[in-house]
């Protein structure tokens, strides 16, 4: 007989400790944190600007007062990882939950497969080293090393049980997608890279019971993709003519499912993707339109 007092705690994460990279610009990783801190974690932040760290932590001070920490830093420099590591050892001897939220899109112009060849080729051309040189330190180098600094804090997680020492990579739907209309200049490729490290380190990492699991979010509104943007992908009228749910993904659809990884329901789990799209990977290779 199942212990009901456990079934009925399964997706708690109260008294649990989060990282979240790329969390202090109000877009994915700052809704996952107010979900996660509304529901009692405690939740630190990681971003490039201190200003808008510091206004995000104020935001989840008024959820719950006290459950928010920020560091500001470059993800992509050794020495600024390592000296986060120590900054949250100082208050935590394990990490529960480790969010590889930051990335870096940089766009090409329109090279679609029905362009004339000559335009097609200068499209394609138009992708310097320096871009592929930052996507990769970003989305790929990043996500690999900040997940290896803070091993020996997810293992003490995961020797606990119910889940944690979870690390979660959020990639995006693209990563499955080779729809030749989409803009390419080596964001999916960076992004499907680090899919391809989340599952190398889950295989590596099962002796020590830390899971590492993929989130490939659709259209959800950001910063970077606002809904008040009248050809932007979150805009209602757009999205309602790209997802098959005939919307944008709401921070209840996303803070539900980084819930799920981080809680006991997902304890054995590992190794898996987690599509929150509303069904848009499912068609997206036969549409003609541009996706994320």
């Amino acid at each position: 007989m199942a212990n009901s007092l456990r079934i009925q705690n399964l997706f708690s994460v109260e008294g649990r400790v989060a990282v979240i990279t790329g969390g202090g610009t109000g877009g994915l990783g700052a809704q996952m944190a107010e979900g996660l801190v509304a529901n009692g974690a405690k939740v630190y932040l990681v971003g490039r600007k201190q200003s808008t760290l510091q206004e995000q932590v104020a935001k989840l001070d008024k959820i719950s007062p006290g459950k928010a920490k920020y560091f500001a830093m470059d993800i992509t420099i050794q020495e600024e990882i390592d000296k986060f590591v120590k900054f949250v050892e100082q208050s935590e001897d394990a990490i529960d939950l480790l969010v590889n939220n930051a990335g870096l899109a940089i766009w090409g112009p329109p090279a679609s497969y029905l362009d004339p060849l000559d335009k097609l080729q200068a499209g394609l051309k138009a992708s310097p080293v320096d871009h592929w040189k930052a996507l990769i330190a970003t989305n790929s180098w990043a996500p690999y090393i900040f997940t290896v600094s803070f091993l020996h804090l997810l293992a003490r997680a995961a020797q606990k049980g119910d889940g944690r020492g979870s690390v979660v990579f959020i990639t995006t739907i693209g990563t499955q997608s080779w729809n030749p209309h989409t803009n390419f200049a080596g964001y999916i490729s960076t992004r499907t890279g680090a899919e391809h490290i989340a599952r190398i380190l889950a295989a590596k990492l099962l002796p020590h019971k830390i899971r590492v699991n993929i989130l490939a979010p659709g259209i959800f509104p950001s910063n970077a993709t606002s809904p008040n943007d009248p050809q932007g992908i979150a805009n209602p009228s757009v999205a309602s003519t790209l997802a098959p749910f005939k919307r944008a993904g709401t921070q209840e659809d996303l803070v539900g499912t980084i819930i799920y990884l981080a809680s006991a329901a997902s304890g054995y789990v590992t190794g898996a993707r987690l599509d929150v799209d509303g069904g848009l990977v499912l068609i997206s290779n036969g549409t003609n339109k541009f996706l994320p």
